[in-house]
């Protein structure tokens, strides 16, 4: 080790002179005599050089040696450990797969908080920084002192569909200080990408494992009543061997829809298809328990088209009774509701503009009629012509000047717009001359009709699906001049905050959610975990990344003290020069001792 620090190897080599100069000095003595003649030199006179002399070492040795012992221990560069190492920024991956359990019963949750502890045990960091890398992005935990750190880990849910470790790495990179340490605790290696700069380290706690999960589960409305159910399971394993699955009610005590076994393919594939009758509850779809148990088990609603209230206010009759043909061929419109969401008339004072205030669709007369053919510019980026067909329709436009935004011109014709008051409801407009047009006996009619009637529900309060995807954005509409939707999870109670009338949200945890409407009503909805790249566990890894060099580590964990032996050996050095000087005013070195200065 000496062989690193030069400087401390050449103070060795001078105290070793040291050591020589006052060993083999010469010591001569001056004795005053009368004459030598009556001298017989009987011993031979003590010259100095090869022959050793009996160690006398005077004091001022011992202070000389002090001196270059305290510059060697300051060229050793000595340090003492740090009372604490600052702020320990934790990155902890919240997906799903830290929640697989392995013969044991451990899950890489559970050795991550292991890990975590003795850290911070024999680092001693004085505050631990704990920063979640959710699906949506980096999220900072609530603050923890370093002792319960590893305790609040074990506490914090993992069951996103995914993870922002890099995201989440590069924020606790900015949080961080130079001197500060970031420990990203894992289940899989980092990236090819991923740069691990000094003072990260990267641990990995997964294993490889045999995993069964359901990848598909869907609950499909096919019209009269009846539904449809789509399943497809995922075998992870080397294996590929058939998958049990059971369908059964929600509620306690019902019969099985379906149990038995599924065939499954070269890629571990397998799925099933039932058709549900009329009244069917709540259901749960089952597999058997596994390494995973949040991709077993899905919870799935009956998802009907919800009704909308419309009021056909048209003066003619032939024109009203193809409006109301239209309606009940979408089975989904309701027209004897005392409050209508949807009101389609011909007459365009009918318009509402205050909040609340139902739809409108008003069917316009062409000023200056003339019969066009096309061609047809529409809007495809907007929902209400989404698979809607204008091709080949012979259409009576007019010059009128249709106010909001123009969904479909001909040629510089427009035909069909939405105007969308910042304060009020839309109101969607339509050139139509009368009961005659190509339209109303077209496809392009009925679809446009579902295309309205759709709008109007996807308003009203409620969640937008009955199912949903964990990990999937979706948009609840709120009441009427309500800023916050009330919302029930299987956790407690969550508040979004809406704008515009609707309130955007990613649920995270499967299980039965409720929405809170007005009146004391609630509706219901499930979210299911449905991630197959949380779910395949076999590329889960185990290992340590981006370890610190020596000097770096040192740096970090310990704090020098070589000023304190320069400081020594300046303050000896000192004493020395004092001593040397009062002993030469006294008349100079003592002739016994024959010293030297060192």
């Amino acid at each position: 080790m000496l062989f690193s620090f030069p400087y401390a190897l050449t103070g060795l080599a001078v105290v070793a002179g040291l050591v020589a100069v006052y060993t083999f000095r010469a010591r001569f003595r001056r004795r005053p005599v009368s004459s030598l003649m009556l001298w017989r030199q009987t011993q031979r006179p003590r010259l100095g050089g090869a022959h050793r002399d009996r160690l006398r070492l005077p004091p001022l040795f011992y202070l000389e040696l002090a001196v270059l012992a305290a510059l060697i221990l300051a060229a050793l560069s000595p340090h003492i450990r740090r009372p604490n190492l600052g702020t320990l920024t934790v990155v902890f991956d919240t997906s799903a797969s830290m929640s697989a359990r392995d013969e044991n019963g451990l899950t890489p949750q559970i050795r991550a908080a292991r890990a975590l502890q003795g850290t911070i045990r024999q680092a001693g960091h004085a505050r631990v920084r704990l920063l979640l890398a959710r699906a949506t992005g980096p999220e900072s935990a609530s603050p923890a002192p370093p002792s319960q750190s590893a305790a609040r880990l074990r506490q914090i849910p993992c069951h996103d569909p995914g993870d922002s470790l890099s995201a989440s790495l590069a924020r606790a990179n900015e949080l961080s200080g130079p001197a500060d340490e970031i420990l990203v605790l894992t289940d899989r290696a980092p990236d090819a990408v991923t740069h691990l700069r000094p003072g990260v380290r990267w641990l990995a706690f997964g294993r490889p494992q045999v995993n069964r999960a359901l990848t598909t589960a869907e609950r499909t409305w096919s019209g009269q009543g009846r539904e449809s159910l789509l399943i497809e399971a995922v075998d992870y394993g080397a294996v590929k061997e058939e998958i049990p699955l059971r369908v059964a009610p929600l509620a306690a005590g019902g019969a099985p829809l379906f149990e038995g076994r599924l065939a499954v393919d070269d890629q571990g594939r397998a799925r099933q298809r039932l058709d549900l009758p009329p009244g069917t509850p709540e259901l749960v779809v089952e597999l058997p328990p596994d390494a995973l148990e949040l991709d077993n088990r899905a919870i799935l609603l009956a998802d009907p088209p919800r009704p909308v209230a419309v009021a056909v206010q048209v003066e003619n009759d032939a024109q009203r009774r193809v409006v109301e043909r239209a309606l009940d061929a979408t089975q989904r419109a309701r027209r004897d509701a005392p409050a209508p969401h949807l009101v389609i008339t011909d007459r365009p004072s009918a318009a509402g503009n205050t909040p609340g205030a139902p739809w409108h669709c008003i069917l316009t007369a062409p000023q200056a009629p003339r019969l066009v053919r096309g061609p047809y510019l529409a809007d495809r980026a907007h929902p209400l012509l989404e698979g809607v067909s204008f091709e080949g329709l012979t259409w009576s436009a007019g010059t009128n000047q249709l106010p909001g935004r123009v969904l479909l011109f001909a040629g510089n014709l427009p035909l069909i717009s939405l105007d969308s008051p910042p304060r009020g409801s839309p109101t969607l407009h339509i050139v139509s001359a009368g009961a005659g047009d190509a339209l109303y006996r077209a496809p392009a009619w009925p679809a446009l009709v579902w295309n309205l009637l759709q709008a109007c529900a996807d308003v009203q309060p409620g969640p937008p699906r009955r199912n949903l995807r964990a990990g999937v954005a979706a948009r609840f509409a709120a009441e009427p001049q309500q800023s916050l939707v009330h919302i029930e999870t299987p956790n407690g109670k969550e508040q979004l905050r809406a704008r515009g009338g609707h309130a955007d949200w990613m649920p995270m945890e499967p299980g039965l959610y409720r929405m809170r409407l007005g009146d004391n009503r609630t509706e219901p909805f499930a979210v299911n975990f449905q991630a197959p790249a949380e779910s395949d566990l076999r590329l889960r890894q185990q290992g340590t990344w981006g370890e610190m060099a020596d000097t770096e580590h040192l740096r970090r964990t310990h704090r020098s003290v070589a000023w304190v032996a320069g400081l020594a050996a300046l303050l000896l050095a000192g004493l020395h020069h004092v001593i040397l000087g009062a002993a030469w005013r006294r008349g100079g070195m003592l002739k016994d001792e024959g010293s030297r200065v060192a």
